[in-house]
C-alpha cells in the first residue's frame, strides 16, 4: 500500500483537475464532476425546471455531501450560480441554452440534446463490435448487449427518439475478450461500492489519492453486516498501518525533509504507540502533529505566512492581511486554518481540510482539552497516521519540485 501511496496516480490527478469547484457563499466550495467522468443519466420527464436544476447539481456534486432534499431547499441563486460555473466548462455545443427559456427551463432543455449527443455517440463507438458478432458468441455476450439496449432504450424513451435495435452480426478475429471486460467491469463495480464504504467510514481523504488498485483492496467490504463493517475495515487499515514499510517509508520522509525533520522523534514515538495499540498515548501525539504539520504546509506552499512564529492570514497581493489597527490577522485554530485558507489548488491539503472541519476539530478539541476521555480507538489513531502519511508524502513532492 506505502508504494503506491507514494507514487502519483495519473488517472486520479486528471480526474482531480477536471473537477469545476465554484464558491456558494452558504454552503461552501462545491466540486462538482465534469460529464467526461460523470454521465448525468436520471429520469427527469416528470420533473419540474427547478426540480430538474436541483437533481442535476446534485448528480454532478462531488464534494461536499449534500443529500437530494439538502439542494431542493437552496435559493434559486445558489442553484443556478453552480450550474452556470459547471456549464462555462462543458461543450456549449453539447449543452446549447434557448435564449428565450428561464435559466432552469434552459438547462433542462439542454439536457435532452446532451442526452442524444452522448447516446448516439455510443451508439457509433458499440454498434461497429456488435455487429460483427456472430449468433453464436458466449451467451454472455448476448446478456451484455441486451442489457445496454435495455438501458439505451429506457433512457431515449424518455427524450422520445428512436434508436436502432443492436443486432448481432459475424464474429470476426479482433473481437475483444468479453470474460475480461466483464471481469474489468466487475473489479470497476466492486471497487465503486468499496469507496462508498471508505467515504461513510470516515476515510474519504484517502480517495483523493488511492488508485483503484488501493480500493480495490476492499472489494465486497459493502457485503460486510453494517454492525460491523465500519470495525472491518478500520481493522484492515490498522493492519496495513502496522507494517514495517509504512515506517520506513515515514522514516525516509521526514528526516529527508528540511521542514519535517525536526518532527521525526516524536512521530516515531507516535508509531510505537499505534503498533502497540497503546491508542490513550498515539492519538494526542498524532492530533497535535497533524495540526502543525498542516500548518507547516500552509506556510510552505505560501497559502499563509508566518510573522513572529504565528500563522497570519494573506491579502490578494501575498502580503499580510491586516485588520482595522494595522496589525497581521492571526489564524488561531485547526477549523480556521482551513476555513481562512484558499486551498483550491491544493487537492490533497483540501480534502484533508474537509476531514477536520467536518470530523476532527470538535474531538480534538475535547481530547486536546481534557474534557473527552473515551478518545483511545484504533479508528481515530488510523485515521490521523494515515493524514500525516499524505501530508508528508505533498512535503516530498513539493520540496522536491522547489529544489
Amino acid at each position: 500500500m506505502t508504494q503506491r501511496l507514494s507514487t502519483a496516480n495519473d488517472l486520479r490527478q486528471a480526474f482531480i483537475k477536471s473537477l469545476v469547484e465554484v464558491d456558494i457563499l452558504e454552503y461552501g466550495i462545491l466540486q462538482l464532476r465534469s460529464s467526461q467522468y460523470k454521465v448525468p443519466v436520471f429520469e427527469h420527464n416528470n420533473l419540474s425546471p427547478r426540480e430538474f436544476a436541483a437533481k442535476l447539481l446534485s448528480d454532478l456534486i462531488y464534494a461536499p455531501s449534500f443529500k437530494l432534499d439538502e439542494i431542493q431547499s437552496w435559493d434559486d441563486k445558489s442553484i443556478e450560480k453552480a450550474l452556470r460555473a459547471w456549464l462555462e466548462r462543458e461543450d456549449s455545443n453539447k449543452w446549447i441554452l434557448p435564449e428565450d427559456m428561464e435559466f432552469f427551463e434552459a438547462v433542462q432543455h439542454a439536457y435532452e440534446g446532451f442526452l442524444v449527443d452522448y447516446i448516439q455517440k455510443m451508439q457509433k463507438v458499440m454498434e461497429p463490435v456488435f455487429d460483427n458478432i456472430r449468433n453464436s458468441v458466449h451467451l454472455m455476450a448476448e446478456t451484455v448487449v441486451g442489457n445496454l439496449q435495455a438501458n439505451l432504450n429506457r433512457i431515449i424513451k424518455s427524450i422520445r427518439i428512436e434508436v436502432p435495435k443492436i443486432q448481432l452480426g459475424k464474429f470476426f478475429e479482433n473481437l475483444p475478450d468479453f470474460t475480461e471486460i466483464a471481469e474489468q467491469l466487475e473489479t470497476y463495480g466492486k471497487a465503486t461500492k468499496a469507496a462508498y464504504v471508505l467515504d461513510e467510514n470516515g476515510y474519504r481523504f484517502l480517495l483523493h489519492y488511492w488508485t483503484l488498485a488501493e480500493v480495490s483492496e476492499f472489494a465486497g467490504i459493502d457485503q460486510v453486516d453494517t454492525k460491523i463493517r465500519s470495525a472491518v475495515v478500520t481493522n484492515k487499515l490498522l493492519h496495513m498501518t502496522q507494517q514495517a514499510e509504512l515506517t520506513q517509508n515515514l522514516r525516509e520522509y521526514f528526516q529527508n525533509s528540511s521542514v519535517l525533520s525536526r518532527r521525526w522523534k516524536i512521530i516515531e514515538q507516535a508509531l510505537i504507540a499505534h503498533k502497540n495499540r497503546n491508542y490513550v498515548l498515539s492519538i494526542p501525539t498524532l492530533l497535535a502533529q497533524v495540526e502543525g504539520i498542516f500548518t507547516d504546509a500552509l506556510a510552505l506552499k505560501g497559502i499563509a505566512v508566518r510573522i513572529d512564529g504565528r500563522l497570519c492570514e494573506k491579502d490578494i497581493t501575498g502580503k499580510p492581511k491586516l485588520d482595522k489597527h494595522g496589525k497581521p490577522i492571526p489564524i488561531h485554530d485547526l477549523k480556521q486554518k482551513v476555513l481562512k485558507s484558499n486551498l483550491q489548488n491544493e487537492k490533497i491539503l483540501q480534502a484533508l481540510g474537509q476531514f477536520y472541519t467536518s470530523y476532527l476539530v470538535d474531538e480534538r478539541n475535547a481530547i486536546l482539552h481534557g474534557s473527552q476521555l473515551a478518545y483511545g480507538t484504533a479508528k481515530l489513531s488510523v485515521q490521523l497516521l494515515l493524514n500525516i502519511y499524505l501530508l508528508a508524502i505533498e512535503f516530498v513532492i513539493f520540496e522536491s519540485e522547489d529544489s
